[in-house]
């Protein structure tokens, strides 16, 4: 049974944090509860779909969030850590992202060290989640979100068990950056 979003651009008004969407006929934003064990940890999964192929680049600016956020597009998996400031993104052509928002300290559940060396910051989704598959980045499928959410929540539950002698340093996380 696939999952009914919590919220979405098409029938919700826009949510606080997104300051300026692109118009609402070229873009969708959805979000999703997480499964209830993860709920204290997860804020919401979500998936932005935009199609700006006729209408040209544009530029979307969101509020921070002292949350981490995972998030999967153009083949990759990243972590982006809490931010402390709004952030400016150029949209262009079509495109879709998936990502997972953290409660605020969610993300300390499934690390050892401090999130304090990610704030304003990102790495490799890897280098804090052991059990993303190689091929991870590539089950994004904007037509079918529920499948991505379950993998997601897999990689998270499993991440619980994480390795306590993993180097968490600054340096280390940000050198494949």
């Amino acid at each position: 049974m696939a999952r009914q979003p919590t919220f979405d651009s098409d029938r919700d008004k826009m949510p606080f944090g997104v300051v300026t969407p692109p118009p609402r006929n070229l873009w969708r934003l959805r979000r999703w509860e997480p499964d209830r064990p993860l709920r204290p940890f997860l804020r919401w999964f979500w998936m932005a779909e935009w199609d700006l192929t006729e209408f040209g680049p544009f530029e979307t600016t969101t509020l921070p969030h002292p949350a981490a956020n995972l998030v999967v597009e153009h083949g990759a998996a990243t972590l982006f850590g809490p931010t402390t400031r709004a952030f400016t993104r150029v949209l262009t052509n079509k495109g879709a992202t998936i990502g997972a928002l953290f409660s605020p300290a969610g993300l300390s559940a499934f690390r050892a060290e401090s999130v304090s060396n990610l704030v304003d910051n990102y790495c490799v989704a890897a280098k804090v989640f052991d059990s993303i598959p190689d091929d991870f980045a590539s089950l994004v499928d904007p037509q079918n979100p529920d499948d991505t959410i379950d993998v997601v929540e897999q990689i998270q539950t499993a991440t619980a068990q994480i390795n306590q002698t993993q180097d968490w340093s600054t340096s280390t996380l940000l050198s494949t950056q």
